[in-house]
């Protein structure tokens, strides 16, 4: 019985040898993910910043677009406008535009 126990000691021995090297490798694996883990929430927070500023720069860009966009339409419907009368535009060429109106106030009260 003393050679059993012997050898039910030293298996366990090794048992316990192999069950903690085991839970050591398993320590580090757990380690090494905790580790990546916080490197890939700063890079998904880094990441997200990064992708914030991209879409508010394309937003500014979109809205200046836009804003230029409405410029060039009143811009062209003021000018639209002014070739529909036949009389120059006021803010461009003020004395042509004054010597039409003058034109067109004298022809009123000639009654033409």
């Amino acid at each position: 019985m003393g050679v059993f126990s012997s050898a039910a000691l030293a298996g366990t021995f090794v048992l316990c040898l192999i069950c903690l090297f085991w839970l050591v490798r398993l320590a580090a694996r757990v380690s090494e993910l905790q580790d990546a883990s916080q490197f890939l929430k700063a890079s998904r927070v880094a990441s997200l910043e990064e992708r914030l500023t991209e879409t508010e720069e394309t937003l500014s860009g979109l809205a200046n677009r836009v804003k230029m966009m409405r410029v060039r339409s009143a811009v062209n419907h003021v000018q639209d406008k002014a070739a529909s009368n036949g009389l120059p535009d006021p803010h461009r060429d003020p004395d042509g535009w004054r010597r039409a109106m003058n034109t067109r106030l004298a022809q009123s009260k000639l009654g033409l």
